[in-house]
This record gives C-alpha cells, sequence and structure tokens, in this order.
C-alpha cells in the first residue's frame, strides 16, 4: 500500500513510471475520497476500514486514541502475515509502531534531508533524502521476504511527499513538470456566499505558482520509489501482489483563496476530499480499467481484509465485490489537531449530483452549502448562499439523513 502524503488530483501526470504500473496494468478510482481529510485520521480510516466517528481519530492529535488491535496489520499479523511500513505512520505518535514485524518510521520534526527515524526500535539519524531512504527500506524488505517465501507480508510504504514544504529531490530540484490548467475557482470573484473562513481567505500569487510545481517535483522522487518496489516485486516473483496507490488527503492550488499548509486540506471542496487512487492485482482486477464508484479510504483497508480471508465488520466495503454507492460521508473536526487551521467543525453528504455541507459551533449548525455537481463542478455557487429560496434543496431532510449517517456503523453506513 503506497500511501503519499497531501497529493491532490491531477498530479498523476508528473508520475508516469507509477501510471505506467497502476493504471496500465491495474484499475484506476476514479472517485475515491478521503472522508475526514487531513493526514492521521485519514491513515487511521487506511489502517481500520472505518469512518473517524467510529476509529476516534478525529485529528491530527489523536493517534493514541486508534484501538491498534482493531488494525488492518494486527489482524493480518495475527494470521501468519509478515507485516512492515516505511515512512511516516501517525501524526505525533510515541513508541514503536504495534503490530510490525519491521519498520522505519519518522521519529520527531517533519523533513524531507537527514530524518531522524525510529528503525526497528532503534533511534538513528538516516542521512540523505527521505523518499529515497523509503525506496531502500521497502525493496529490502521485498528481497528480505524472499528467505521465508511462502509466508504473506502486508507492507505500508509512506513518503512525506508532496507535502509541505514540497522539496524535491536534488535530482529534481530544476525538473520540468506539467502546468495545470487554473481552475475557475481561483479567480472566483464573489465569495459572499461561502463560510468566513473562506471569505477572508487570500491566496498569494507566489504560492500559486510554486506549490503546484514544487510539489510535482516532490512526486518525481516518488515516482522512482513506486518504480523501484514493482521492479522488485517483479524480480522476486511476487507477481501476484495486491497493491494500492493512494493519497490520504487532497489540496487545494488556490480553490476559494485557498492554499498552503494550513488552508489547502480539511476542507469540503473536491481538490481536499477526492484523491488519486489505484489497485493493482494480476490475474484479479481488470488490467487498464476504471472504477467510477464512490469510494473510500475505508474501503482499500475492507479490500485488503477481503483478499486475505478475514471476515470483519467495518464502515468500508470490498472493492473485489459489486456493489454501488449513492453517497459518502465526510466530516472534520478542528479542534486543537489541525495546527493552525481556521476551519470550523463540518460534515457533509456527497453524491455524483450534489455536496451539502455544514457547519458546526458547539453542535449547532451555523452555516449551509449546497452545490450542484453537475451544473456547478467547481463549486462556485452555493445555491443555500444566494438568496434565491426557488433553487434551494430540501434541506430538512438532507440534514437529517446527515445526521443519520454521523452516526453510522457497518452496513448502516453509506
Amino acid at each position: 500500500m503506497f500511501v503519499t502524503d497531501d497529493q491532490p488530483i491531477g498530479t498523476m501526470k508528473a508520475m508516469p513510471k507509477t501510471r505506467r504500473w497502476f493504471a496500465r496494468d491495474g484499475v484506476t478510482l476514479t472517485n475515491m475520497f478521503a472522508t475526514t481529510p487531513v493526514c492521521c485520521p485519514a491513515r487511521a480510516t487506511l489502517m481500520t476500514g472505518d469512518y473517524s466517528h467510529n476509529h476516534g481519530v478525529l485529528t491530527n492529535e489523536d493517534a493514541e486514541l486508534l484501538n491498534q488491535d482493531n488494525t488492518l496489520q494486527a489482524h493480518l499479523q495475527s494470521v501468519g502475515y509478515r507485516t512492515a511500513v516505511f515512512g511516516k505512520y501517525l501524526n505525533l505518535w510515541q513508541g514503536d509502531p504495534p503490530y510490525f514485524d519491521e519498520w522505519a518510521v519518522l521519529k520527531g520534526r517533519f523533513r524531507y534531508f537527514d530524518t531522524r527515524w525510529d528503525v526497528d526500535g532503534e533511534r538513528k539519524l538516516v542521512p540523505g533524502y527521505w523518499t529515497d531512504s523509503v525506496a531502500d527500506f521497502a525493496t529490502n524488505f521485498v528481497a528480505g521476504a524472499e528467505e521465508d517465501d511462502p509466508r504473506p507480508w502486508f507492507m505500508l510504504v509512506t513518503p512525506p511527499a508532496p507535502h509541505s514544504p514540497y522539496l524535491p529531490a536534488p535530482r529534481h530540484e530544476n525538473a520540468a513538470v506539467p502546468v495545470p490548467p487554473e481552475s475557475p475557482g481561483v479567480a472566483e470573484a464573489d465569495k459572499s456566499d461561502k463560510p468566513p473562513y473562506v471569505q477572508e481567505a487570500t491566496a498569494s500569487p507566489n504560492a500559486l505558482v510554486s506549490v503546484p510545481r514544487q510539489q510535482q517535483r516532490s512526486l518525481l522522487a516518488v515516482d522512482d520509489l513506486v518504480d523501484e518496489v514493482m521492479r522488485a516485486l517483479q524480480q522476486h516473483g511476487e507477481n501476484d501482489t495486491l497493491a494500492f496507490f493512494v493519497s490520504d488527503n487532497g489540496y487545494l492550488w488556490g480553490e476559494h483563496g485557498l492554499i498552503g499548509a494550513f488552508m489547502s486540506k480539511g476542507n469540503p471542496y473536491t481538490r481536499s476530499v477526492r484523491v488519486p487512487a489505484y489497485m493493482r492485482w494480476p490475474d484479479r482486477a481488470p488490467e487498464g480499467s476504471t472504477d467510477g464508484r464512490l469510494t473510500s479510504l475505508g474501503d482499500i483497508a475492507v479490500t485488503a481484509f477481503d483478499a486475505a480471508g478475514l471476515d470483519v465488520d467495518r464502515d468500508g466495503k470490498s472493492l473485489l465485490e459489486s456493489w454501488r454507492r449513492a453517497r459518502i460521508l465526510l466530516e472534520y473536526w478542528q479542534k486543537a489537531g489541525h495546527h493552525r487551521s481556521t476551519v470550523p467543525d463540518w460534515a457533509a453528504l456527497r453524491t455524483r449530483g450534489y455536496s451539502y455541507v455544514e457547519y458546526y459551533a458547539d453542535d449547532r449548525v451555523v452555516f449551509r452549502e449546497y452545490y450542484d455537481l453537475r451544473a456547478d463542478p467547481h463549486e462556485l455557487d452555493n445555491l443555500l448562499g444566494d438568496d434565491d429560496e426557488s433553487n434551494d434543496p430540501d434541506v430538512e431532510a438532507l440534514s437529517a439523513r446527515l445526521s443519520s449517517d454521523r452516526k453510522c456503523s457497518g452496513e448502516t453506513c453509506p
């Protein structure tokens, strides 16, 4: 499971090697959502298959609240899998990562060069570029697995890119990267229909240029990493390995004036909640295909449980089975967990046709948004903020459904 950090949709053009392995030879998941679009809650969902309101990790400071016995790695290890994690684990986690046989994870302050690691219980400084170090640990694990070849294994590979400060490897510092088309949301002139924190946001012109360029440059080393690991699998005859590539959350590039480490994520808008995602399983998942179902990070964990033959009751659904999801729940809590974020608590319902959002203060709804995604895919016109009641949806019904979904569990979840 490859998990990037803060990777927006629209960046895969900068990763041709990854696209060859996953888009050409696997399944492109075109509607994958991070149901709580910040790092720690999203990674807890990837590890459990549950929504944040059920696994308990609501913010980036809640890692210790995760029931580790409930994780994918715990269950796989219990049935004989060799388990490993290399890169970023959970924000602010103290101690060794539970239920992993091997690990090399970040310790201390986030940095791209000369990183402090916890390597199998030993604290050490690993020189060089972090993404390249992750590649070395991961490929060595694949090679080492040959010593006990019949034993199944699970590996979580979590490079830092393209998280701020978006530093590329030295070999990619001046690399040419695609210039993304500017979204109409970047030039949004009238934000009076948006919540107050969005109305007050102003995107720096320099950031509008530098962030997309540097994020993509930092992803070039991730592209190398994926290629190295997948080649190692091929070299050692592990051709039937189920593999995923996904980001923990999306990232806005100035839409609605929102850009930067504390404003680009944690929002209910499309580029914050929708993430690039692929699944690859030779002879089991159709090569070069597209899956357009509404999917979530929780579905990835449940798919892994399913592939391993483990019957667990989780909020997500297996991507190996046939089903359709009419809507998906999105949820976010500010608390103290998103550092300097000004984004208030919110929850949302997302379908193919609309996005309905409620913002909360002291558990009261203080603002609402509703976007007709077919007519307004860039979320420019909040139909609940345009002073035209004739185009308003049935807010009472939407609010009741959202309230119910926020308490869902297992099969009752959308």
